[in-house]
């Protein structure tokens, strides 16, 4: 969930930055599009640490690795 989340906040905060749609709703919800323009970089490193623990998880299900 917390990665979900993650991705979804770094999809926002590309469409409040960048293309058109920026332009055409930063009047109707600015502090929306400020808050995602300065705050939602920070899901990239949630995504990345949730994503990293996921993946050593998944190769070492018993806290010990399965490669020797």
């Amino acid at each position: 969930m917390l990665k979900a989340t993650s991705c979804l906040l770094i999809v926002s905060h590309h469409l409040a930055w960048y293309g058109p749609m920026s332009d055409y709703a930063y009047p109707l919800i600015p502090s929306l599009i400020n808050w995602l323009r300065e705050y939602g970089r920070i899901a990239v490193q949630v995504f990345f640490v949730t994503a990293g623990f996921l993946s050593a998880k998944k190769f070492a299900p018993e806290g010990i690795s399965s490669y020797h």
